[in-house]
């Protein structure tokens, strides 16, 4: 009778281990899942959002120190893209962009 009791002790206790062998692999496997989704999405926001917006930053920079005859070339189909297509395309326009003189009075640059 201990011998069993012994077996069947033995066989709970085996079977307990190959069920933890199977969840620590389960979740070994769904943390690398994880880590590689992690990993795509970054990739993914990093070329579809922040290189977009250090070239928007680095162009208004550009403008904002004076180079009014940049040519942007964009496809983007989203709101970045239809901030791009709203601004103005053309030098001529660019140049007549609403500058502000000390006192708060509005007039454009070509007029002087």
């Amino acid at each position: 009778m201990l011998d069993e009791s012994e077996a069947l002790q033995h066989g709970i206790i085996t079977g307990q281990q190959r069920w933890n062998q199977r969840a620590y692999y389960a979740v070994l496997g769904m943390t690398l899942v994880a880590v590689l989704l992690s990993a795509g999405a970054a990739v993914l926001i990093r070329r579809q959002i922040v290189a977009p917006l250090r070239y928007t930053a680095s162009a208004v920079s550009r403008v904002t120190l004076g180079q009014l005859d940049l040519d942007v070339q964009h496809s983007r189909k989203d709101e970045l893209g239809g901030a791009w297509r709203a601004a103005p395309s053309r030098p001529r326009r660019r140049h007549a962009l609403v500058r502000a003189d000390g006192r708060g009075e509005f007039w454009h640059a070509e007029s002087g």
